[in-house]
């Protein structure tokens, strides 16, 4: 499967209107290598995650909405595809440490690491970008243990 890119987005976060107590984000992640294959999703933020961050605009949430797909996707708990099914994605204090008040997305080993850096200078190489972003600040909070 090629890379993910996500595309679009409903920023800032908003309350559910479904009387929960969380806030929602709505986006679309699609693959990039042209299948049309797309994902339709629901970032549900909790409260604690949301009292952790200074606002719910992008500026200070899309790092961790970004991690929280990319989790999603690489537990295969997303799935891609050519309609238009929502899916949820948590963003919830399993994610974050209250004690050490950071987030943890994942703690990869040294070869899980090194395999995901081949694929990200892979699959834009391969789709023809002429330049990979590997100090992406993003997936900077990808290794904090």
């Amino acid at each position: 499967m090629g890379s993910p890119s996500a595309s679009r987005w409903s920023f800032p976060f908003h309350p559910s209107t479904s009387g929960a107590d969380y806030y929602v984000l709505h986006g679309r992640v699609t693959l990039e290598e042209g299948s049309g294959l797309h994902a339709d999703i629901a970032v549900h933020m909790s409260q604690t995650v949301r009292e952790a961050l200074p606002d719910v605009d992008a500026k200070h949430a899309q790092a961790h909405a970004i991690n929280a797909i990319r989790k999603s996707i690489d537990t295969q708990n997303i799935e891609f595809l050519k309609s238009g099914k929502r899916q949820p994605i948590p963003l919830s204090s399993r994610q974050f440490s209250i004690t050490t008040q950071q987030f943890i997305f994942q703690n990869p080993s040294d070869e899980e690491l090194a395999e995901y850096l081949k694929r990200k200078v892979y699959w834009p190489t391969k789709l023809g970008a002429p330049k990979v972003w590997i100090a992406d600040p993003c997936e900077g909070l990808l290794s904090r243990a």
